[in-house]
């Protein structure tokens, strides 16, 4: 095996990383994720409300050496707090 073979371990170009910091000072950074909480119903005339939709941030939890890293998912409240687009 070479380095070639191996996966790049940058992310992809253009998906937004953000960092975004509450109303109360804490921070988080990670990957813009948006989410709709439940399944419409295809029968009548269902419709998305306000909050069944939800901004959120996938983030890595800390882990051990060499142990796997497990993907948390924060809701945000994109007008309780900042948002800033990180540049990597």
């Amino acid at each position: 095996m070479t380095d070639t073979d191996l996966p790049k371990t940058a992310p992809m170009p253009g998906i937004p990383r953000i960092r975004y910091t509450d109303a109360e000072g804490h921070v988080y950074e990670g990957y813009y994720f948006f989410r709709v909480k439940r399944q419409l119903c295809p029968l009548g005339n269902d419709k998305l409300r306000p909050e069944d939709c939800q901004h959120c941030i996938a983030m890595d939890e800390p882990a051990d050496w060499n142990m796997e890293r497990r993907i948390r998912l924060v809701a945000i409240d994109p007008d309780g707090g900042t948002i800033e687009i990180l540049e990597d």
